[in-house]
């Protein structure tokens, strides 16, 4: 099993609106082992200012949207997957799925 995040509402995507890697985004420690353990992600959190940091080097400019950071969830995935997106609403589509195109 492997943790990762994404934004369940509409308004902001977190993997499919970063401009980076994905996977850097989706798997991203810090922020995991922030909503695990029930805080609160505001753009001055230290896990979320780590991030813009770290985030840094795929993008010049990397900020965070407080209205995406107030529905991010941590969920687990045991098989490939990929995240989609549709007007900020993010959700896992897992490779045994039927929308999965190859």
């Amino acid at each position: 099993m492997r943790k990762i995040i994404i934004a369940p509402g509409y308004g902001g995507g977190w993997s499919t609106w970063f401009d980076g890697p994905p996977k850097f985004a989706c798997e991203y420690q810090p922020i995991i082992a922030a909503l695990e353990n029930g805080e609160v992600l505001t753009k001055k959190h230290p896990a979320v200012l780590q991030f813009m940091e770290d985030a840094s080097k795929y993008s010049r400019y990397v900020d965070v949207d407080k209205f995406t950071l107030r529905q991010l969830e941590v969920v687990e995935v045991s098989v490939p997957y990929k995240v989609t997106e549709f007007d900020g609403y993010e959700r896992v589509v897992f490779n045994d799925d039927s929308e999965w195109i190859f």
